[in-house]
C-alpha cells in the first residue's frame, strides 16, 4: 500500500504539558493543553479499488481535565469521488467513573461529532479505556471541510467533580472506488 497524505491539515501547538500528581490550583494556573490535530493519512490498494484513511488528534493524556476545560477541535473531512463504505471514531481515555455509580452521581463526559451529542463516555475509576462508534452517517451528513469533535468534560457539573484523562480521538474511513476497466489490446491487422 502507498502511503500519502490525502488533505494538509495545519496541527494546532500544544500551549503547555503538564506531569501527573500537580494539584488542581496547579494544573488550573497553567491551563489546557489544546489539542494536536494530526494530518490526514490515507493508504490505497494495488488496485486503487480502496482507500483507507486515518487522522489522529492527541488530547495529551498526562492531563487531568475538569468540567471548565471541555475538548473543542475538529477533524478534517477526507472526501473522495468514491463510496464511503465504513467511518469509525475512537477515543481513548481514563479514570471515568461511570459504571459503578448511581444514576444521580455517575460521571458525564458527553461526546459529540458533528451536529448533537454522540454518547458519553463509558469506564471505570483508575482504569484506562477505548470506546468507537460507527460515525458514517454523520460523515456523509457533513457539508463542510472540517467536522466538529469536542468533549463535554463532566457536562453536569459547574465545579470541580470530576474529571478525566482524555488521550487521543481517532477517526478512520474506508471508501470504495470504482476499478477502470481492463485495458483490451486489439491485433491490428
Amino acid at each position: 500500500m502507498t502511503r500519502f497524505a490525502a488533505i494538509p491539515f495545519v496541527a494546532l501547538l500544544l500551549t503547555t504539558s503538564v506531569a501527573l500528581g500537580q494539584d488542581r490550583e496547579e494544573v488550573k494556573n497553567l491551563g489546557s493543553p489544546e489539542p494536536i490535530v494530526s494530518p490526514v493519512l490515507a493508504s490505497i490498494s494495488k488496485d486503487g479499488s480502496t482507500i483507507h484513511t486515518s487522522q489522529k488528534i492527541d488530547l495529551n493524556c498526562n492531563y487531568y481535565r475538569w468540567w471548565d476545560e471541555d475538548v473543542v477541535t475538529a477533524f478534517a473531512d477526507p472526501v473522495f469521488t468514491c463510496t464511503l463504505m465504513s467511518a469509525t471514531l475512537s477515543v481513548e481515555f481514563g479514570d471515568v467513573d461511570f459504571y459503578g455509580r448511581d444514576a444521580f452521581n455517575a460521571e458525564l463526559d458527553v461526546v459529540q461529532f458533528g451536529p448533537g451529542s454522540l454518547d458519553v463516555l463509558k469506564g471505570y475509576d483508575q482504569s484506562w479505556e477505548e470506546m468507537s462508534w460507527d460515525v458514517k452517517d454523520r460523515l456523509q451528513a457533513n457539508t463542510a471541510s472540517e467536522i466538529e469533535f469536542a468533549v463535554n468534560v463532566d457536562a453536569v457539573h459547574t465545579s470541580d467533580h470530576w474529571a478525566v484523562y482524555l488521550c487521543s480521538a481517532r477517526l478512520e474511513t474506508t471508501w470504495s472506488c470504482p476499478i477502470p476497466p481492463p485495458v483490451i489490446e486489439e491485433e491490428i491487422r
